[in-house]
């Protein structure tokens, strides 16, 4: 499924964070002012940029701080001044302390440029082309509005080892702080190389993992929907002719489904593993996998002196330890079928038959 990318914006700058989710095979993008924002649509997105807002209060606030705490993903982008009070109450509710202003304007000479990030970290190990040619990479000015204490990882970092982008993890979700906006007068990141494959790297992990298979020792998961569908959706389970309605709630595009246990089934029902399809209206929205615990799998074994024991008396029985599959073969035909003399009774032949074309030979002679 393509990622859901919510823009809020107070003041926009330029086209930057548009452009880079304007690919609709990857990206469903939708921008709005953050005055107007609809904060229903909160539920359905994987990531939100936060972009330029002076102030963050109200159901905003509120529904941002509930949107990280279930798993999404949030990068806030600082306005050019944006009001302490505001983000020290926004912020520290998503475990951010120490939050300080830059109380002056903006230089051209307070741009410093950023360090190069460490390319074997798990965030960036994949952004950077495997090589061993060690080349500097042209890392972009900024000038930070705000700094922080950071908790979680340095993304990016001035040459002082300030941050510029950090990222913490809050309960289930991720909040991405950038230092300074990206408008130009503020520095050259966001028309850097860098930007857009930090952006798509943020994105991308932005979308719930899902498990491969879901096991009936868990009876009860979340899956996350394409989309949100309408509140009094019904959805059903089928697998070739079996079809059930589990108990299930939803919460925006998260569906909670709860499995039907043995006892709650028709007579002639039964759930098996397999691949079952997650229907609504007719319309298969997903296909999820069902497996039985792994614990069937674990393999228990008797000793030889357990197995001894039990076939103590048998006759029939025979146990065989400490053998390889070889000695195992070579044990077995000496106990059950014996030696072969077949060889010899040929040989024996042979010789016989040599003896007696001799003898004829020796006799006419």
């Amino acid at each position: 499924p393509v990622i859901q990318v919510l823009h809020l914006y107070g003041q926009a700058s330029a086209q930057y964070v548009p452009n880079v989710f304007a690919n609709d095979s990857l990206f469903a993008f939708r921008s709005y002012s953050a005055s107007n924002a609809d904060v229903g649509q909160f539920k359905t997105a994987n990531l939100i940029v936060l972009e330029g807002v002076e102030q963050v209060e109200g159901s905003v606030k509120t529904e941002l701080e509930t949107f990280v705490r279930n798993g999404g993903s949030l990068v806030v982008v600082p306005p050019s001044r944006p009001t302490l009070v505001a983000y020290e109450s926004f912020l520290a509710d998503l475990g951010v302390r120490g939050l300080v202003l830059n109380g002056r304007a903006i230089t051209p000479q307070d741009l410093q440029p950023l360090a190069e990030p460490a390319k074997q970290s798990p965030f960036f190990f994949d952004i950077f082309e495997n090589t061993t040619i060690k080349e500097n990479l042209a890392m972009p000015n900024a000038s930070a509005v705000w700094a922080w204490q950071t908790v979680g990882d340095k993304l990016l970092t001035f040459r002082n080892n300030q941050s510029f982008l950090s990222a913490s993890t809050v309960q289930q979700g991720k909040l991405y702080l950038l230092a300074s906006p990206l408008d130009a007068s503020f520095g050259e990141f966001a028309r850097n190389a860098l930007f857009v494959p930090v952006m798509y790297k943020i994105a991308a992990m932005s979308v719930r993992q899902e498990p491969t298979a879901y096991s009936f020792r868990n009876n009860t998961f979340t899956l996350e929907l394409p989309a949100a569908p309408n509140q009094n959706a019904v959805f059903k389970l089928k697998k070739e002719k079996l079809e059930i309605i589990p108990i299930q709630h939803l919460n925006g595009n998260l569906l909670t489904v709860e499995l039907p246990k043995s006892n709650q089934l028709s007579d002639n029902q039964e759930i098996e593993s397999g691949y079952y399809e997650l229907v609504l209206n007719n319309k298969t929205e997903k296909l999820l996998a069902f497996n039985h615990d792994n614990k069937e799998s674990l393999m228990d074994f008797y000793s030889p002196e357990e197995l001894k024991s039990l076939f103590a008396g048998q006759k029939n029985v025979q146990v065989f330890d400490k053998l390889d599959d070889d000695g195992f073969v070579k044990e077995f035909r000496e106990q059950n079928i014996g030696k072969a003399l077949w060889k010899y009774f040929v040989i024996a032949a042979l010789v016989f038959l040599l003896i007696e074309i001799a003898l004829i030979r020796f006799m006419k002679g």
